[in-house]
């Protein structure tokens, strides 16, 4: 190797090392410190909590949801005395069956602390995240009736984007059978293979002294597809079904 090549494989050397030092001279990093720090993590912590809205077809950001009061409503009939907050689109807080005893100390009551989220929507987005359309709806016209002689519907509206989605409660006076009505097609666009779900965390509670003939006796029923299943359970078993 001659003397010119060795000087030029050394000026390469010298050029890439000190290549970083003069992008550093030239646009130096900068640091956030001060308020710029504070700015930073408080942005962070509101991004955090900020919740799911989907986008707007016109790229329009969607419309802050307003923020409503809870609102109750009491529904009486010979077989049971209902409250229904405005919370969660219509949740049952209190269910008491006028007609049985619990224990021989009182009216049986349905609602208690651990399943007082009950007939919660939600839905998987398309990039997988879990929407759930709980706290406060807006009452659509609703007044609380009392005793009821004949049918009486609650409806709520939520407000998802620029569009809203609806939920209506319907009871009735001779039976425990209570509808329920939803309206989810302004969120079929955003919702993952136009799937939601209607869940009522914690369950039925317990109201038998003897606990095993409670389970035992328990039983749930699906009509789905114009087909009414009856889900059973080995001991010890559980189905996704």
């Amino acid at each position: 190797m001659d003397k010119k090549t060795l000087f030029a494989f050394l000026i390469i050397a010298v050029i890439i090392l000190l290549t970083p030092a003069y992008y550093n001279i030239i646009s130096p990093p900068v640091e956030p410190v001060g308020s710029d720090s504070v700015a930073a993590t408080a942005y962070k912590a509101t991004s955090v909590q900020t919740p799911y809205a989907p986008p707007s077809d016109k790229g329009v950001l969607p419309v802050v949801q307003p923020l409503f009061n809870e609102e109750t409503y009491s529904v009486k009939t010979e077989l049971y005395s209902a409250t229904i907050s405005s919370t969660n689109g219509g949740s049952l807080i209190s269910f008491t069956l006028n007609n049985y005893s619990y224990l021989n100390s009182g009216p049986v009551q349905l609602i208690n602390d651990r399943n007082q989220q009950n007939l919660l929507l939600s839905f998987s987005s398309f990039d997988g995240e879990r929407v759930e359309l709980s706290g406060p709806w807006e009452p659509v016209n609703n007044m609380s009736p009392g005793f009821i002689s004949s049918e009486y519907s609650l409806r709520f509206k939520k407000s998802l984007g620029n569009n809203w989605v609806y939920k209506t409660l319907t009871f009735y006076p001779d039976n425990y059978i209570i509808d329920i009505k939803t309206d989810l097609s302004s969120a079929e666009p955003f919702m993952s293979q136009c799937l939601y779900s209607l869940s009522w965390v914690g369950g039925l509670p317990i109201t038998e002294k003897n606990v095993s003939d409670d389970i035992y006796y328990f039983d749930a029923y699906i009509y789905q597809g114009g087909e009414l299943h009856s889900p059973k359970l080995a001991e010890n078993k559980e189905s996704k079904e």
